[in-house]
């Protein structure tokens, strides 16, 4: 609600993914259960997505939420010490199809 009253449909997006990210992080605390991935993919998400519409527009947005949660979700879990390499690798490898297929199509 606050990002779309923000920023629009883009802003939208980048609010419920940070807000995701943020409630994970709040919600896991209070349980005492907590997946550094999980919210580091979801704050890269937006993160991302905001910072690659800003350079590219809707392709850049797409782009950048998938590298994005790649890049959360690696550093996420090297903080908590849990890596899921398939996880990141296909976040990157969304991101770079798009950019290429987007390029050549």
């Amino acid at each position: 609600a606050v990002g779309f009253a923000v920023g629009g449909d883009v802003g939208g997006f980048v609010g419920a993914s940070v807000g995701t990210g943020v409630g994970d992080f709040v919600g896991g605390a209070v349980v005492g259960e907590f997946e550094g991935w999980g919210v580091g993919g979801e704050v890269g998400m937006g993160v991302g997505c905001a910072v690659g519409f800003a350079v590219g527009g809707d392709v850049g947005g797409f782009v950048g939420a998938s590298v994005g949660t790649g890049v959360g979700d690696f550093v996420g879990g090297a903080v908590v010490g849990e890596f899921e390499g398939w996880g990141v690798g296909g976040e990157v490898g969304m991101g770079v199809g798009c950019a290429v297929g987007f390029a050549v199509g």
